[in-house]
């Protein structure tokens, strides 16, 4: 940075990620010897040091030949791959509004009140709301970004949006598992297929380049 001036070093990546790295290291170093270690914007900084440490690994570990084709690999897949995961993205944001619509997660529960009516005390059952938070696996975030991750892990095949269903009632239910056939279906069995078939063929010309490079 000295030798070039800042304008040409903060134009490679690469110094710049270094230049961010060295910055957050020794702010971290400064923040927990005046507040702590336990404050949020501490673990904050440690967990980017660590991202940061993921990559710099990475880029040290490309001068073993063993090694090479697949930190390349990964790297070009990563960007072969930026349109069908931008795709992925939109069919995960989209579906998940079909769960968002049908209420999954937005269980009401039957409260027992004792109320006087004309003068006699009796027991009314009434249907109450339970809180959209309450009893599920998203109580920080809430419900809406809950069924977008409901429908992230669906995509995977991890079927933990079946728990929540038990709330639905009646024709609610049908739908809910026609929508869950259908995020099945096309997100997991056929598009992640796409994307393992194009991860696939990266990384056969990635191989094919540096095969012949060394020869």
């Amino acid at each position: 940075m000295y030798k070039q001036g800042l304008t040409v070093y903060v134009q490679d990546m690469w110094n710049l990620s270094d230049f961010i790295y060295y910055l957050i290291s020794y702010g971290n170093i400064a923040l927990q010897f005046i507040i702590g270690y336990n404050p949020v914007i501490c673990k904050v900084c440690m967990c980017i040091i660590v991202v940061f440490l993921v990559i710099k690994t990475f880029f040290f570990l490309r001068i073993y030949p063993t090694l090479t084709p697949i930190i390349v690999m990964l790297k070009r897949v990563v960007y072969d791959l930026r349109i069908f995961l931008f795709f992925y993205l939109i069919l995960i944001t989209l579906f998940s509004q079909l769960l968002a619509v049908l209420g999954l997660g937005n269980n009401y529960d039957k409260v027992v009140e004792l109320q006087t009516i004309d003068g006699i005390e009796t027991n009314v059952t009434t249907t109450a709301k339970v809180d959209p938070t309450k009893g599920t696996e998203y109580n920080a975030v809430g419900l809406h970004l809950g069924e977008w991750a409901w429908t992230l892990r669906l995509s995977m095949g991890d079927f933990s949006a079946i728990g929540p269903s038990t709330g639905l009632k009646g024709a609610e239910n049908w739908i809910f598992w026609f929508i869950w056939g259908l995020i099945v279906i096309v997100t997991c069995v056929i598009f992640l297929n796409f994307i393992v078939a194009e991860a696939s063929n990266s990384y056969n010309m990635v191989t094919e380049f540096l095969g012949e490079f060394i020869a």
